[in-house]
């Protein structure tokens, strides 16, 4: 495996897969570790897009947020378009595509660099 393709520290990495390790069961580690590094770096490239920052000015506070944001990725892998789901007496609602908690956004907006 070789997680160096990307950009993403280790050690976030693996505080990512505990937060998801009940459901890495379907996958073997190799590919679990891909998939969720990969997670991990469109969600740092988000919030580094979203707050109009650099690489060089990322922030550990990005951190948890960048795992939240690669946790609701990973939840919904395989649901993409859906905006609710039912089985038999459980049902799920899902974000509408595009939307992020608020509270997630809330926290980011005060990081963001007016240009």
């Amino acid at each position: 495996m070789n997680l160096k393709k990307f950009k993403v520290p280790i050690k976030e990495l693996l505080k990512l897969k505990a937060m998801v390790g009940e459901t890495l069961g379907t996958c073997n580690n190799e590919e679990a570790n891909e998939l969720l590094a990969l997670y991990l770096e469109d969600a740092r490239a988000f919030i580094l897009a979203y707050t109009g920052r650099d690489s060089s000015k990322w922030l550990p506070v990005f951190d948890q947020v960048a795992r939240e944001l690669a946790v609701i990725a990973y939840n919904k892998r395989g649901d993409e378009g859906m905006s609710s789901k039912k089985e038999g007496a459980l049902s799920w609602s899902y974000l509408s595509n595009g939307d992020l908690p608020k509270r997630l956004l809330r926290g980011l907006n005060r990081y963001r660099v007016i240009r």
